[in-house]
């Protein structure tokens, strides 16, 4: 029978995860799902946590984005009970006791390793700051692992964190207030966000020249994982590059505009 953490394990050492990383996981498992019950598996999700864990072993980091949208709509964010939108191996990490939740109501990130408590203590209001988890992450030198997600159209934190910096012109802070519920007991909170302008109807993402520069600085590998695609990505580089993109407006970075009402 098939053996998927021993050949997972094999794929994760082939794209560079190595001992003592920090990974940041966007996953879509789908296709995973759906390729290993035709072979008549099914798949545990602990296998792919677990088959991390074994390369990077206890001074390593595995962080998993839990963003709950909902925040915008309700201006209520249960900590104990709200609901990642940001996949099926957030949502079932949540309920594993050695995954903690950092506590920001609309940026949480699920974190395991031996950072975990030094995340958890940073003040998280304002999302895109160099002083928040990514921010911290991005000084870490944490590395970038996506299952069938293609990274340059994807809703990327980083990328906004490089626009904070920047101080892009069609961004501005707006600050949110509302309510964070844990263990029955309820608390006003406010942060800060570098949100787009309602003017400026554009598209912000990678163009495909960025593949190719990212594989010539060794930043970027991916490998075949049965029929999916796992591709790891060298944060600080990736960063790097948008930051220098950002500044000086060509085509790296496309941006489709309407007119500026």
């Amino acid at each position: 029978m098939l053996n998927f953490k021993k050949i997972f394990v094999r794929k994760l050492t082939e794209i560079g995860v190595k001992k003592n990383q920090t990974i940041i996981l966007t996953f879509d498992l789908l296709k995973l799902i759906l390729f290993l019950r035709k072979k008549k598996i099914q798949l545990n999700l602990d296998d792919i946590i677990e088959s991390i864990k074994q390369i990077i072993g206890e001074n390593g980091n595995i962080i998993v984005y839990s963003f709950f949208w909902e925040f915008f709509k309700t201006g209520v964010f249960d900590y104990n009970k709200a609901k990642s939108a940001s996949g099926s191996l957030s949502n079932y990490l949540l309920n594993k006791k050695e995954f903690s939740r950092t506590k920001h109501p609309v940026y949480s990130i699920l974190v395991w390793g031996k950072n975990k408590k030094e995340i958890l203590k940073i003040n998280h209001t304002d999302c895109f700051s160099l002083k928040s988890p990514f921010g911290y992450l991005l000084k870490k030198n944490s590395k970038l692992l996506f299952l069938d997600i293609d990274f340059k159209k994807t809703g990327f934190p980083f990328f906004h964190l490089a626009e904070q910096s920047i101080g892009v012109y069609y961004r501005f802070f707006k600050e949110f207030k509302g309510i964070r519920i844990e263990n029955g007991k309820k608390k006003n909170i406010s942060f800060k966000m570098f949100v787009r302008k309602e003017n400026y109807k554009m598209l912000t993402y990678y163009s495909p020249q960025t593949e190719k520069i990212l594989k010539k600085s060794n930043a970027l590998k991916k490998a075949k994982l049965f029929s999916s695609e796992l591709t790891f990505l060298d944060l600080k580089k990736l960063y790097k590059l948008t930051l220098d993109q950002l500044n000086i407006e060509k085509n790296m970075i496309l941006r489709k505009e309407t007119k500026v009402s």
